[in-house]
């Protein structure tokens, strides 16, 4: 089994439509880094809240891509409250444990 690594997202939107446009126009940057999927989770009571999962194949990729300048533009254009600097958003590398063989001894 290969393993992944997960960046984990976290932040609130002004508009989701516009935010998602500018995350689909970023989807380049995020292949180019190893990107190989995504999840995107809004809040149950809170449909402006948003919960990203952003799969690479490597946690070098995971890493490039969040130190990837271009990152930095996108959320500042956006609509993610606080901006590329404001500090209102929270991103962390995760990576996948291989568990698949304690379950099938």
């Amino acid at each position: 089994m290969s393993s992944r690594t997960t960046v984990l997202f976290r932040c609130r939107v002004h508009e989701y439509e516009a935010w998602k446009a500018v995350f689909d126009g970023h989807e380049e940057a995020r292949v180019r880094h190893g990107g190989v999927g995504h999840r995107i989770l809004r809040d149950a009571e809170d449909a402006l809240a948003l919960t990203v999962l952003l799969e690479f194949a490597s946690p070098g990729g995971a890493t490039g891509f969040v130190e990837d300048v271009s990152l930095v533009y996108a959320i500042g254009t956006a609509g993610v409250e606080g901006g590329a600097h404001g500090g209102r958003y929270h991103i962390d590398i995760l990576e996948e444990l291989d568990t698949v063989a304690a379950y099938g001894q």
